[in-house]
């Protein structure tokens, strides 16, 4: 992890989050610096969660016969909607992403985990506050119970 990803994670109490949790939204992040995009937001970590490939939200929308990797091209698309920003400066967290790390953090709560995984975000994209990439995940048919059965189903194998 870079300085800057470190300060980032710091900045925004990342504390309590698993790495591969962190390194989405580390990856959202540089998806929002290299595109001169104001602020990070939930498009951004639906990204980072196509491009990283990790964790138990990829392997649960795998289930579910999504590929991330596949609708890549959709997802930048959803992403690239977000304003640009006006002066090169360090993108902030949007609102709605902010509402969504908070939802994961109650995600993790109310599922007895100590820390927040990658299964709560995407979870969290999908409860949080209106935005594409909540639209996205939808309109792929996803549901929350669809996501916690077949987070179930992974959790009980291991």
């Amino acid at each position: 992890m870079d300085w800057s990803s470190l300060v980032f994670a710091l900045r925004y109490s990342l504390k309590g989050f698993t790495d591969r949790a962190v390194n989405v939204l580390v990856a959202a992040r540089r998806h929002a610096v290299r595109r001169g995009h104001q602020a990070v937001t939930p498009e951004h970590v639906l990204l980072g969660l196509a491009t990283l490939e990790a964790g138990c939200a990829n392997a649960v929308l795998r289930r579910l016969g999504v590929d991330l990797r596949c609708a890549l091209a959709e997802i930048t698309a959803l992403a690239e909607a977000t304003p640009r920003a006006p002066s090169p400066r360090r993108p902030v967290l949007s609102p709605e992403l902010e509402c969504v790390l908070e939802q994961a953090k109650r995600q993790a709560q109310a599922w007895g985990h100590r820390h927040v995984g990658t299964e709560h975000l995407i979870m969290s994209l999908l409860l949080g506050s209106p935005c594409p990439a909540a639209d996205y995940l939808r309109g792929l048919g996803i549901t929350a119970d669809q996501l916690r059965q077949e987070w179930l189903a992974i959790f009980r194998r291991s």
